[in-house]
């Protein structure tokens, strides 16, 4: 199982912050991937030479043809490029956004989580936060730690896991949807990917917290309700 972190330069910098709950979070033993969705890495330098952060640059071909798009469609495309970077290993994929906070105990839960998904199902995708909850609805549980999530209420990739299964498919749509001018920001493209299928699920307590107040322009502030951790609060 492999973690990765959608990265770009922000005026508000959460990544730090981020990669610090992150290792406080326990337990998870990896490297972490960074995708930047721009050309500026300044912003990484402090993380120069640590052996547990290993950066993907966007590369320089892609930033002369992405570079004028608008951010939603920059946005899936790199997440389509992280996705495509991990789909022939045959391991699932975490993939979260910058600016989020990690529940204490993050990684056992999602392997918990996800273990108690796959003696159930091998194709799926699971949301790894929801500003509602879910889990209160007695006809959307499907276990003890994970809910159907209804494709049509889906939004936010603040954190992601897919299953080895669906890593290249999800990948490929992105890529392909995102070449068009007019293609919907990548979150509704994962929904559709997703509602046509019908294997959306969400883990019943929120495994990452939104923090990032500041938006880089991909859409409003939100806050999960089922979020136990280290959590600043609306303030923040």
């Amino acid at each position: 199982m492999n973690l990765a972190i959608i990265t770009v330069q922000r005026s508000v910098e959460y990544l730090y912050r981020s990669l610090f709950s992150l290792t406080t979070s326990g337990a998870y033993p990896g490297p972490v991937h960074l995708f930047v969705g721009t050309d500026e890495t300044e912003y990484l330098d402090a993380l120069a030479g640590n052996p547990r952060v290993v950066v993907h640059p966007m590369p320089a071909e892609d930033w002369e043809r992405i570079g004028p798009w608008e951010v939603r469609r920059r946005f899936t495309f790199n997440y389509s490029r992280c996705l495509a970077h991990f789909a022939d290993g045959g391991e699932g994929l975490c993939v979260c956004e910058d600016d989020v906070l990690y529940a204490e105990g993050f990684w056992g839960l999602l392997q918990e989580t996800v273990s108690e998904v796959e003696a159930r199902l091998r194709e799926y995708v699971l949301a790894l936060y929801a500003m509602a909850d879910y889990g209160a609805d007695p006809s959307l549980r499907r276990g003890r730690l994970y809910s159907a999530y209804p494709a049509g209420l889906f939004f936010g990739t603040q954190g992601m896991y897919y299953p080895a299964a669906v890593i290249r498919e999800q990948a490929s749509r992105l890529r392909d949807v995102g070449l068009h001018e007019a293609s919907p920001p990548g979150d509704l493209v994962i929904r559709d990917f997703c509602d046509e299928r019908g294997y959306l699920y969400v883990a019943r307590r929120s495994l990452v917290q939104h923090i990032g107040r500041v938006s880089t322009g991909l859409g409003n502030f939100h806050r999960s309700s089922t979020f136990h951790g280290d959590d600043p609060g609306p303030g923040a």
